[in-house]
């Protein structure tokens, strides 16, 4: 048995920085034109923090950013050029390492990142408070992407000169929206947590949206 331990103020107040982005804060965003990522970017923008977003084509950002807003009407004040000009969006041009179709994560292949990738996650990660990776997968390639990518990241964070390392915050819908292959190709043997938690703990969720 366990028992819920009272929050301090402290813990509220970490706890509620990262739910609730202020002006001191910033967020430096992986998968930020995916489906869930670029909504991360839309809440922080409104709520005065700075961002900081990797992209492979920094021009997909712009196109992502318009569709954000009720029928692409972005406000003045939050227009795309505006937030860049102003420092308060910052796209990094960079890549994380991802394998290639039926390649697995059993330590037989080797999907370490190349010093020009850990060189813009560096850049990436400098100043920032929070690290936040929505990382995805194409579900034609299933190829292995959240664990290099994780390790890369992690790396980066470790590696960057800040006293203070910044927080990481991941999140990934992988497996409880899509099949167990894509999962176990993407994590490798954690795979088999989410399939278990999407199984026994959430099926009344899944089948209720099927």
């Amino acid at each position: 048995p366990f028992c819920l331990k009272p929050r301090g103020r402290r813990e509220h107040r970490n706890r509620n920085s990262m739910m609730f982005p202020t002006l001191d804060q910033t967020f430096a965003i992986i998968g930020g034109t995916g489906k869930t990522g670029k909504w991360a970017i839309k809440a922080a923008i409104q709520r005065g923090a700075k961002v900081r977003v990797l992209c492979r084509t920094p021009s997909k950002l712009a196109t992502v950013y318009e569709t954000l807003w009720k029928e692409g009407v972005v406000p003045a004040t939050m227009a795309y050029d505006k937030v860049v000009e102003s420092g308060q969006l910052v796209v990094v041009e960079g890549s994380l390492p991802i394998g290639k179709k039926g390649e697995k994560l059993d330590g037989s292949n080797d999907f370490s990142a190349t010093n020009e990738q850990i060189a813009s996650l560096k850049e990436l990660v400098s100043g920032t408070t929070h690290v936040m990776s929505f990382l995805g997968m194409d579900p034609k390639n299933q190829a292995p992407v959240c664990r290099p990518g994780i390790e890369s990241i992690m790396r980066a964070v470790k590696e960057c000169d800040a006293v203070e390392k910044p927080k990481i915050f991941i999140m990934s819908s992988i497996i409880l929206s899509d099949s167990y292959a894509q999962g176990k190709a993407a994590w490798g043997c954690c795979g088999c947590i989410g399939s278990f938690m999407r199984w026994k703990f959430l099926r009344n969720c899944f089948d209720d949206m099927e």
